[in-house]
């Protein structure tokens, strides 16, 4: 008797933001009360949420995705994890941004809510690439399919993606007006 056991999965949960009006009024807190030249956090290790205003954002845009996440994923749900800690930042916002290759070390679980894309189709997609470092070394890859190939996922407004902190992932460069997304580390 034999067994196949799907080894290593990274899975990457992605939706829609249905509290459309709450994702507008965060786009207007953040372009009225803070500088998009350089965003908070994304260099300076600065939280957003410490600006209590991100409240209700938290309560009713983030945590209902990581909780479907960990119920899908784990089978528990976010609030088995009472000392839960969160890091939110800003990114993205304008034309010619993009990310390097990164994870975000420390936390369990990163999810990026896109609030506002003027663009969509002008770049600014977020790959995420096959945790397994070396698993397509010598293998011939037209002979597995896309078993290796990285996860491309575009970002029109009111979208999100929760996926494991320890994948890899970058930002293409994004061509459009603007985008305001929201990355939260989510530490358990």
């Amino acid at each position: 008797m034999s067994n196949l056991t799907t080894g290593w999965p990274s899975p990457i949960l992605t939706g829609n933001i249905t509290e459309k009006e709450l994702a507008d009024e965060v786009v207007t807190h953040i372009l009225t009360n803070y500088d998009l030249e350089f965003p908070p956090g994304e260099i300076n290790e600065h939280n957003i949420l410490e600006d209590e205003f991100f409240n209700t954002f938290l309560e009713k845009i983030v945590e209902p995705a990581f909780n479907e996440y960990l119920t899908k994923v784990l089978g528990k749900s976010l609030y088995d994890f009472p000392e839960r800690e969160y890091r939110a930042w800003i990114t993205g916002a304008y034309n010619g941004y993009n990310m390097l290759t990164h994870n975000h070390n420390g936390s369990q679980l990163a999810g990026v809510f896109y609030l506002l894309n003027e663009t969509p189709d002008a770049g600014g997609e977020i790959v995420l690439f096959d945790p397994r470092a070396n698993a397509n070394r010598s293998y011939k890859m037209k002979d597995w399919g896309t078993l290796f190939e990285p996860v491309r996922l575009k970002t029109p407004s009111y979208t999100f993606a929760v996926f494991p902190s320890f994948v890899y992932h970058q930002v293409t460069q994004y061509a459009g007006n603007m985008r305001i997304a929201i990355p939260v580390d989510l530490f358990i």
